[in-house]
């Protein structure tokens, strides 16, 4: 079995977050894989004519990829670094392997399980759910390890559903695929996403504890402020108080909404770094700045 790369997609606005991503895997991922950077002037692989054009830029970094002898990579956004400590005999050996077993076009990293309803079946002795053909999420470009064959099939056919201007990261994810559409049923059939609980000890029993006691803390706090003070005030906090409910564990652990919004430091990133993960992550991310 040929050994997964890491990709990680940016633009030249964004290089400055995709190094300081780059600098937190080689931190928390112990003997990671080669990494490579896509989309931007001077990276691995560079940007599309259109730098808007995300699909046609992802489609150049796939078939360099496979160019390059690599057969699987794990795909990975610029402001989505691993925000704890990373299971590595996990992301090294064992997915890659399912990825081989189970013949999957990829397997997704953002756990479902913590809070989060599991919409497909899952795999027996494997920690694994096998999406439905029908979940909107299963291409979702939250970390994950995926077929780069699969994935270059995938991506031919979204630059055949959206015209240049419409190319975007979003568009990729979130249009919903059906049986009986353009792409193949066997890709619709064949995604997979950790479970999270069965892959959240990376960070050792106290990462566990330390989130399951928090979010029992903000699940007690938003039930005292419906009761007491009534759905308005409930409300007003989940407007500016949720950001702990992104923070998912698992082999590599996410913060569900990244850490950068609309070009600026993320406020719920930033407010969960202070609290928490600056205890664990490198320096840097309370001033990540985009260009």
């Amino acid at each position: 079995m040929t050994p997964p790369a890491i990709l990680i997609s940016t633009s030249a606005r964004y290089r400055a977050v995709a190094a300081k991503t780059r600098e937190e895997i080689a931190r928390q991922w112990a003997d990671h894989p080669r990494i490579y950077v896509a989309g931007a002037p001077g990276a691995d692989f560079p940007p599309a004519e259109d730098p808007a054009d995300w699909m046609s830029a992802a489609l150049l970094a796939v078939e360099g990829l496979l160019g390059l002898g690599h057969e699987m990579a794990y795909w990975i956004l610029d402001d989505h670094p691993p925000v704890g400590r990373c299971d590595s005999r996990a992301l090294n050996e064992k997915l890659p392997r399912l990825l081989q077993e189970l013949q999957a076009v990829n397997i997704g990293l953002l756990g479902c399980g913590q809070r989060r309803e599991i919409e497909g079946r899952r795999i027996a002795r494997t920690g694994l759910v096998r999406n439905s053909p029908s979940y909107r999420w299963k291409f979702s470009l939250h970390p994950a390890l995926w077929s780069l064959n699969a994935l270059r099939e995938v991506l031919l056919t979204r630059l055949g559903q959206f015209p240049e201007g419409r190319r975007t990261p979003w568009n990729f994810e979130r249009h919903r695929d059906e049986p009986g559409g353009p792409v193949r049923r066997e890709l619709l059939e064949s995604t997979y996403r950790v479970e999270g609980w069965a892959w959240a000890d990376a960070g050792g029993k106290f990462s566990i504890v330390l989130k399951e006691a928090a979010l029992w803390l903000f699940d007690g706090w938003r039930f005292f402020l419906r009761v007491g003070l009534g759905p308005a005030a409930r409300e007003e906090f989940d407007r500016e108080g949720l950001w702990l409910y992104h923070w998912y564990l698992g082999p590599y652990p996410v913060f569900w909404s990244g850490a950068v919004r609309a070009g600026k430091p993320s406020p719920e990133f930033q407010t969960f770094h202070r609290l928490f993960a600056r205890h664990w992550m490198g320096r840097g991310w309370e001033a990540v700045a985009v260009e």
